[in-house]
């Protein structure tokens, strides 16, 4: 019942529940999760009843009865207004609660222990405001490595060596770290110097950009089949042979100036 409590109430005060998610400061995307059937934490509970100025109770219901904590609000029991239809899932949202209602109890636990891995992950900073409220900060932490990915001849990528920066929202939540270009090989679209934002991942679709480890040197290039592909004309594929040491660290997911120094 704490989805449909909840929808209940964002619909009185006129706000999504993705946007609702937003001021008590998860992600947006929380509110898939609660719709599938997971329930928030106690702190976010404690956060969302809050704002409403409601009982934890009232958000876990299964009355729809409401029980108001602040005393400017009526003190007899008021019922919770009318549903109002949300908006259509997407295709992924779909998705992902058709493989949550498959799983056992179990794997659904260890599904969503990954997701609020994911999330904390992804967490923007948050500071006080002077009202006592929260202000979302666009800043965030990311490992940048020091190493650089050549985008030519190739250096050695896999160490430990990297620095914690601020990025903002140039740099997309999936990013997993940063590294810095070193060579043209993939100009104009990833310049000499720029920084290359990387979602980690132990495979890549044929014609993706990303990150590779070929024969101990790290590498920015296009995967091809059986090689990997400059963008700028002037540098030959780097065909792999079955001999090769080869690994695969992630996808580019974008490119910015390198203003991290």
């Amino acid at each position: 019942m704490f989805f449909e409590n909840l929808k209940k109430l964002c619909s009185a005060r006129g706000i999504s529940v993705s946007r609702l998610a937003m001021e008590v400061g998860k992600p947006s995307s929380s509110a898939t999760g609660w719709k599938a059937g997971a329930r928030p934490r106690a702190d976010t509970l404690k956060k969302i009843a809050d704002y409403f100025g409601v009982t934890t109770d009232t958000l876990l219901s299964d009355n729809g009865t409401v029980e108001y904590t602040r005393s400017e609000q009526p003190a007899d029991d008021v019922r919770l207004p009318d549903e109002q239809p949300e908006p259509p899932l997407t295709e992924q949202e779909s998705e992902i609660i058709r493989i949550y209602n498959v799983l056992d109890l179990k794997h659904r636990t260890k599904l969503l222990n990954y997701a609020y891995e994911l999330e904390s992950a992804t967490e923007p900073y948050r500071v006080s405001a002077p009202d006592g409220g929260t202000i979302r900060e666009v800043f965030r932490d990311a490992p940048l490595y020091r190493l650089k990915a050549s985008a030519g001849t190739g250096v050695f990528l896999d160490s430990n060596e990297y620095d914690i920066v601020k990025v903002g929202p140039e740099v997309p939540l999936s990013m997993t770290f940063g590294v810095r270009i070193d060579g043209d090989s993939m100009e104009p679209k990833y310049p000499d110097g720029h920084v290359a934002w990387v979602r980690m991942s132990q495979a890549l679709e044929i014609g993706q950009v990303g990150i590779f480890m070929y024969n101990g040197d790290g590498y920015i290039k296009k995967l091809g089949r059986g090689e990997l592909i400059s963008l700028n004309p002037k540098y030959a594929p780097m065909h792999l042979k079955p001999d090769d040491e080869f690994r695969v660290y992630g996808s580019v997911v974008a490119v910015t100036e390198d203003v991290y120094s």
